[in-house]
Protein backbone atom coordinates (compact mmCIF):
# COMPACT_ATOMS: atom_id res chain seq x y z
CA UNK A 1 0.00 0.00 0.00
CA UNK A 2 0.83 3.67 -0.64
CA UNK A 3 -0.51 6.16 1.73
CA UNK A 4 0.46 10.09 1.44
CA UNK A 5 -1.22 13.68 1.50
CA UNK A 6 0.88 14.61 -1.74
CA UNK A 7 0.80 13.19 -5.15
CA UNK A 8 2.65 10.92 -7.37
CA UNK A 9 2.59 7.67 -5.04
CA UNK A 10 3.04 4.30 -7.25
CA UNK A 11 2.25 0.96 -6.22
CA UNK A 12 4.54 -0.47 -8.11
CA UNK A 13 6.64 1.48 -10.94
CA UNK A 14 9.02 -0.17 -13.76
CA UNK A 15 11.23 2.19 -15.31
CA UNK A 16 13.20 1.55 -18.49
CA UNK A 17 13.02 -2.31 -17.11
CA UNK A 18 12.49 -5.15 -19.92
CA UNK A 19 10.80 -8.57 -19.21
CA UNK A 20 9.25 -7.85 -15.41
CA UNK A 21 6.37 -10.23 -14.00
CA UNK A 22 4.32 -8.27 -12.01
CA UNK A 23 1.32 -10.96 -11.21
CA UNK A 24 -0.80 -11.83 -8.31
CA UNK A 25 -0.85 -8.67 -6.09
CA UNK A 26 -3.38 -6.53 -4.38
CA UNK A 27 -2.41 -2.86 -4.24
CA UNK A 28 -4.07 0.42 -2.64
CA UNK A 29 -2.48 3.99 -3.50
CA UNK A 30 -4.07 7.19 -1.71
CA UNK A 31 -2.59 10.59 -1.80
CA UNK A 32 -4.22 13.58 -3.90
CA UNK A 33 -3.64 12.51 -6.86
CA UNK A 34 -1.98 10.91 -10.45
CA UNK A 35 -1.41 8.04 -8.01
CA UNK A 36 -0.90 5.06 -10.56
CA UNK A 37 -0.77 1.50 -8.94
CA UNK A 38 1.29 0.27 -11.65
CA UNK A 39 3.62 3.15 -13.56
CA UNK A 40 5.57 1.45 -16.21
CA UNK A 41 7.97 4.55 -18.16
CA UNK A 42 9.77 3.52 -20.76
CA UNK A 43 10.40 -0.10 -21.04
CA UNK A 44 9.19 -3.26 -23.11
CA UNK A 45 7.73 -6.62 -22.49
CA UNK A 46 6.59 -6.50 -19.58
CA UNK A 47 3.46 -8.32 -18.05
CA UNK A 48 1.08 -7.12 -15.66
CA UNK A 49 -1.45 -9.97 -14.90
CA UNK A 50 -3.88 -11.15 -12.63
CA UNK A 51 -3.07 -8.15 -10.10
CA UNK A 52 -6.17 -6.60 -8.06
CA UNK A 53 -5.79 -2.50 -8.55
CA UNK A 54 -7.38 -0.03 -6.49
CA UNK A 55 -5.96 3.42 -6.90
CA UNK A 56 -7.50 6.24 -5.02
CA UNK A 57 -6.66 10.01 -4.45
CA UNK A 58 -8.50 13.11 -3.33
CA UNK A 59 -8.26 14.84 -6.93
CA UNK A 60 -7.83 13.46 -10.24
CA UNK A 61 -5.32 11.52 -12.62
CA UNK A 62 -5.41 8.25 -10.20
CA UNK A 63 -5.15 5.24 -12.99
CA UNK A 64 -4.81 1.52 -12.38
CA UNK A 65 -1.53 0.93 -14.61
CA UNK A 66 -0.54 3.74 -16.44
CA UNK A 67 2.07 3.22 -19.30
CA UNK A 68 4.31 5.89 -20.52
CA UNK A 69 7.38 7.72 -21.58
CA UNK A 70 8.67 11.01 -20.23
CA UNK A 71 10.79 13.87 -21.42
CA UNK A 72 14.28 12.81 -19.45
CA UNK A 73 13.62 9.23 -21.44
CA UNK A 74 12.58 9.80 -24.58
CA UNK A 75 11.74 6.57 -25.85
CA UNK A 76 8.74 4.42 -26.42
CA UNK A 77 7.14 2.29 -24.30
CA UNK A 78 5.86 -1.07 -25.89
CA UNK A 79 4.89 -4.82 -26.47
CA UNK A 80 3.56 -4.66 -22.41
CA UNK A 81 0.89 -7.23 -21.76
CA UNK A 82 -1.95 -5.84 -19.36
CA UNK A 83 -3.90 -8.73 -18.93
CA UNK A 84 -6.49 -10.96 -16.34
CA UNK A 85 -6.73 -7.98 -13.77
CA UNK A 86 -9.12 -6.17 -11.06
CA UNK A 87 -8.87 -2.65 -11.88
CA UNK A 88 -11.17 -0.28 -9.67
CA UNK A 89 -10.09 3.47 -9.77
CA UNK A 90 -11.51 6.38 -7.61
CA UNK A 91 -11.21 10.37 -7.45
CA UNK A 92 -12.62 13.01 -8.98
CA UNK A 93 -12.22 13.07 -12.78
CA UNK A 94 -9.51 11.33 -15.14
CA UNK A 95 -9.33 8.03 -13.05
CA UNK A 96 -8.67 5.53 -15.68
CA UNK A 97 -8.44 2.13 -15.60
CA UNK A 98 -5.92 1.70 -17.95
CA UNK A 99 -3.83 4.94 -19.34
CA UNK A 100 -1.62 4.76 -22.45
CA UNK A 101 0.13 7.70 -22.48
CA UNK A 102 2.66 9.53 -25.01
CA UNK A 103 4.46 6.95 -27.42
CA UNK A 104 2.65 3.51 -25.86
CA UNK A 105 2.95 1.44 -28.78
CA UNK A 106 1.78 -2.10 -29.87
CA UNK A 107 0.76 -2.86 -25.85
CA UNK A 108 -2.18 -5.30 -25.31
CA UNK A 109 -5.00 -4.62 -22.86
CA UNK A 110 -6.88 -7.84 -22.63
CA UNK A 111 -9.23 -9.99 -19.82
CA UNK A 112 -9.51 -7.36 -17.31
CA UNK A 113 -12.46 -6.37 -15.64
CA UNK A 114 -12.51 -2.33 -15.42
CA UNK A 115 -14.56 0.01 -13.26
CA UNK A 116 -13.75 3.59 -13.27
CA UNK A 117 -15.60 5.77 -10.72
CA UNK A 118 -15.15 10.00 -10.17
CA UNK A 119 -17.04 12.21 -8.12
CA UNK A 120 -16.27 14.46 -11.46
CA UNK A 121 -16.52 12.97 -15.08
CA UNK A 122 -13.70 12.16 -18.03
CA UNK A 123 -13.06 8.68 -15.82
CA UNK A 124 -12.04 6.20 -19.11
CA UNK A 125 -11.93 2.68 -18.99
CA UNK A 126 -9.28 3.27 -21.41
CA UNK A 127 -7.42 6.08 -22.64
CA UNK A 128 -5.09 6.46 -25.47
CA UNK A 129 -2.60 9.33 -25.75
CA UNK A 130 -0.87 11.31 -28.50
CA UNK A 131 1.29 9.40 -30.87
CA UNK A 132 0.20 5.97 -29.32
CA UNK A 133 -0.55 3.27 -31.51
CA UNK A 134 -0.68 -0.44 -32.39
CA UNK A 135 -2.38 -1.18 -29.10
CA UNK A 136 -4.88 -3.48 -29.19
CA UNK A 137 -7.44 -3.35 -26.54
CA UNK A 138 -9.61 -7.00 -26.70
CA UNK A 139 -11.84 -9.23 -24.44
CA UNK A 140 -12.46 -6.41 -21.37
CA UNK A 141 -15.17 -5.66 -19.17
CA UNK A 142 -16.06 -2.63 -18.32
CA UNK A 143 -18.20 -0.30 -15.86
CA UNK A 144 -17.85 3.24 -14.84
CA UNK A 145 -19.38 6.41 -13.27
CA UNK A 146 -19.08 9.60 -13.51
CA UNK A 147 -20.41 12.61 -16.45
CA UNK A 148 -18.61 12.48 -19.42
CA UNK A 149 -17.29 9.04 -18.98
CA UNK A 150 -15.82 6.37 -21.55
CA UNK A 151 -15.25 2.86 -22.42
CA UNK A 152 -12.42 4.48 -24.49
CA UNK A 153 -10.65 8.33 -25.19
CA UNK A 154 -8.46 8.51 -28.31
CA UNK A 155 -9.14 12.42 -28.26
CA UNK A 156 -5.84 13.73 -27.51
CA UNK A 157 -3.07 13.62 -30.46
CA UNK A 158 -2.59 11.20 -33.22
CA UNK A 159 -3.02 8.18 -31.44
CA UNK A 160 -3.71 6.01 -34.56
CA UNK A 161 -3.89 2.11 -35.69
CA UNK A 162 -5.27 0.57 -31.92
CA UNK A 163 -7.50 -1.71 -32.02
CA UNK A 164 -10.76 -1.96 -29.82
CA UNK A 165 -12.32 -5.69 -30.19
CA UNK A 166 -14.38 -7.82 -28.44
CA UNK A 167 -15.00 -5.75 -25.43
CA UNK A 168 -18.32 -5.56 -23.07
CA UNK A 169 -19.60 -2.50 -21.37
CA UNK A 170 -22.55 -0.74 -19.27
CA UNK A 171 -23.59 1.52 -22.18
CA UNK A 172 -22.12 2.46 -25.64
CA UNK A 173 -19.61 5.52 -25.24
CA UNK A 174 -16.84 6.42 -27.03
CA UNK A 175 -15.14 9.70 -27.20
CA UNK A 176 -13.35 10.56 -30.51
CA UNK A 177 -13.08 6.85 -31.66
CA UNK A 178 -12.57 7.80 -35.18
CA UNK A 179 -8.86 8.33 -35.28
CA UNK A 180 -7.09 7.46 -38.39
CA UNK A 181 -6.86 3.38 -38.59
CA UNK A 182 -8.56 2.81 -35.53
CA UNK A 183 -10.71 -0.21 -36.02
CA UNK A 184 -13.29 -1.07 -33.82
CA UNK A 185 -15.65 -4.27 -34.13
CA UNK A 186 -17.51 -7.07 -32.23
CA UNK A 187 -17.81 -5.44 -29.22
CA UNK A 188 -21.14 -5.46 -27.19
CA UNK A 189 -22.94 -3.60 -24.51
CA UNK A 190 -26.18 -3.11 -22.64
CA UNK A 191 -28.64 -0.47 -22.58
CA UNK A 192 -30.83 0.95 -19.68
CA UNK A 193 -33.48 -1.71 -20.26
CA UNK A 194 -30.89 -4.38 -20.87
CA UNK A 195 -31.08 -5.20 -24.48
CA UNK A 196 -27.40 -6.17 -25.76
CA UNK A 197 -25.91 -4.43 -28.92
CA UNK A 198 -22.83 -5.74 -31.21
CA UNK A 199 -21.54 -2.67 -32.74
CA UNK A 200 -24.67 -0.35 -32.75
CA UNK A 201 -27.15 -3.11 -33.66
CA UNK A 202 -29.24 -5.08 -31.59
CA UNK A 203 -28.65 -8.98 -31.16
CA UNK A 204 -30.87 -11.27 -31.37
Amino acid sequence: DTNATNDQNFGIELSEVYGVNVTNNTVFTIGSDNNAAIDIISGGNNSVINNSLFPNGGTAGNPGVQVRTVAIVPSNVSQNTISYNYIQTFGTTSNHGVYLSVNALNNTVSHNRIFTNGSGGFNYGVAIDQSSGFNNITNNTFNFTGSSSFVIDLTTGAANNNTFWRNTFGYLAFEDISKNGTAVSRNSYCNDVGNTYVNGAESQ
